[in-house]
């Protein structure tokens, strides 16, 4: 894994920070996300990241980590992504169905926390010798992806369908933000379940357009170019394409995975 030296800076900036303010804890910091598949993105990728703690933070030490983000971000420009787990919880029978702090876009929660799963597993265990996190088989990865692609993308695509043929409003910048999202987020979970692996949004973009007919090519290139922040042109129309793409990508899966 490749770390960028001002994502350097910004770690050695928040352990600073926490050495200060939880000076009666141990953290150690995982990094997965856009930094853990080397394609870190300048004023656009977050930090993504596990931090492991001992001993197990409690709702006592809420404020401090409040004042721990916020002065991060008052000395780093780079946004911070990360849940709070303890040591013991992960050598338990059960981890992970505990609440956690967690911080994202910018607010510090506590609760369920939504990213413990087998791509994040997988990252994590490309980048680091024997991390303390579970192991995840191909099988299982592939698995869980195409789990997600059905219960999440499937009713996805099937609502936003019907909101276009009830003709509601949206706004340019939504109908960019909903292609990038879309067809760059279908294509990861594409690549995963044709390549046994996890790959970027920008990166699956550019594996879509090697493997997929040449009749989808221009919906794909129209999602890289709002994934590298280009100018370009949208409309109703676009999001009948995307949506068009959505569904053959997603039978063209459930295809590849019948021949399990």
């Amino acid at each position: 894994m490749f770390i960028p030296e001002t994502v350097k800076k910004a770690v050695d900036t928040y352990m600073s920070l926490s050495h200060k303010l939880l000076p009666d804890y141990q953290l150690e910091l995982f990094i997965h996300g856009s930094i853990g598949l080397n394609t870190y993105e300048s004023n656009k990728s977050d930090i993504d990241c596990i931090i492991v703690t001992n001993p197990e933070l409690t709702l006592d030490q809420k404020e401090i980590l409040n004042q721990l983000h916020l002065q991060f971000e008052q000395q780093e420009n780079i946004p911070m992504d990360c849940v709070y787990i303890a040591k013991a919880d992960l050598s338990s029978q059960s981890p992970f169905l505990n609440t956690y702090f967690y911080y994202n876009e910018g607010t510090l929660s506590y609760g369920d926390y939504f990213n413990f799963n087998p791509v994040t597993w997988w990252t994590l265990h490309q980048n680091y010798q024997d991390p303390p996190f579970p192991t995840t088989t191909g099988s299982q990865l592939r698995d869980y992806v195409f789990q997600n692609m059905q219960q999440y993308w499937k009713p996805y695509i099937e609502r936003l369908k019907r909101e276009v043929q009830l003709d509601l409003s949206i706004s340019d910048e939504e109908i960019k933000e909903e292609i990038e999202w879309i067809v760059l987020g279908l294509l990861r979970q594409f690549y995963t379940l044709k390549e046994v692996g996890v790959t970027s949004k920008y990166d699956a973009g550019i594996y879509g357009l090697q493997h997929l007919p040449k009749q989808w090519h221009p919906i794909i290139q129209l999602a890289i170019r709002i994934r590298k922040n280009e100018l370009v042109v949208v409309s109703v129309e676009t999001m009948n394409q995307v949506i068009d793409f959505a569904e053959f990508l997603i039978s063209y899966c459930e295809k590849l995975k019948s021949t399990d």
